[in-house]
């Protein structure tokens, strides 16, 4: 599990995520990323991905690509707009969707 929430990070050098194996949780919360890292794909062990309060534009697609992902959190304003513009069936989540607080996670 790792959580880098609040800590003002604007991006994540590619090939850093893939090396962390073991890696299930991974909380980006309350920073500066303007996108998700391309090569999250390749974590296949990643479970939950957390997301909310970054100025994201958008969701990418490939989050869709991210095999065993069960829960995403995410701002609902960047859901709902990556639903606007993408009603292809292949774009249906199979994993649960976070807009608020988490119930699991100890932060605001």
């Amino acid at each position: 599990k790792v959580f880098l929430c609040f800590n003002k990070i604007r991006s994540i050098p590619v090939g850093v995520l893939p090396n962390m194996k073991n890696l299930e949780l991974l909380a980006i919360d309350k920073n500066y990323l303007r996108s998700v890292p391309q090569d999250i794909v390749k974590c296949d062990g990643l479970v939950e991905l957390h997301i909310r309060g970054n100025p994201l534009s958008s969701l990418p697609r490939m989050v869709f690509s991210i095999h065993n992902l069960g829960l995403l959190g995410v701002d609902r304003s960047v859901w709902e707009g990556f639903l606007k513009h993408n009603d292809d069936q292949r774009y249906r989540s199979s994993f649960d969707v976070c807009f608020e607080r988490c119930h699991h996670m100890n932060y605001d």
